[in-house]
């Protein structure tokens, strides 16, 4: 992302986790249990995009996942 912030987040139980995305689209997000989550991809409102899911990302404890990539679509 160019010019606007990105945040990714997963919900662990009730609470949200979250972290930004920097210029590389790359992102840690920590405190997350084993398990499987979707990752939500929020960009700031002023963007013109829209928020988009990666669904069903297993997470290993101890572990680094890539999720491959996350296309943000405009907001029509």
């Amino acid at each position: 992302p160019i010019g606007f912030q990105v945040k990714a987040s997963v919900m662990v139980g009730t609470q949200e986790v979250s972290a930004y995305v920097d210029a590389l689209g790359a992102f840690q997000i920590n405190g997350v249990t084993a398990g499987n989550y979707d990752v939500i991809f929020t960009p700031e409102p002023a963007s013109g995009y829209i928020q988009t899911t990666v669904p069903n990302i297993t997470v290993i404890n101890g572990e680094s996942i890539d999720i491959g990539n996350a296309v943000l679509s405009p907001n029509k």
